[in-house]
């Protein structure tokens, strides 16, 4: 029988910051751990998660993210083209067209 998140956590009194799968998740492990055939909001062992800060800085250029991260691999691999390809998960054909294409 569905229901209603926003009522279900009103009846509750549980926090409507919580996504469906983790209502849905929260209320099997209240059924489950449930030692009466009512629950009540003590059944529930839900915390409010913390609000995601923005960082100010934070770079999200794909261009400069893909630069930044083939700079770290080439100095991890010291240089070694094959090496940095691997920790970038791509080929070492992909990582020549990178460099060529970003001026490293």
């Amino acid at each position: 029988m569905p229901v209603e998140k926003e009522q279900t956590c009103k009846s509750f009194g549980i926090s409507t910051e919580f996504q469906n799968e983790e209502l849905q998740h929260a209320i099997e492990r209240a059924v489950i751990l449930s030692d009466s055939s009512l629950l009540k909001p003590a059944n529930f062992m839900l915390q409010p998660q913390p609000e995601k800060k923005v960082d100010a800085d934070e770079i999200l250029n794909l261009e400069q993210l893909e630069r930044h991260a083939i700079e770290r691999a080439m100095k991890r691999s010291e240089g070694n083209l094959s090496r940095a390809a691997e920790y970038l998960g791509i080929t070492r054909y992909a990582l020549y067209r990178k460099l060529e294409k970003l001026g490293l």
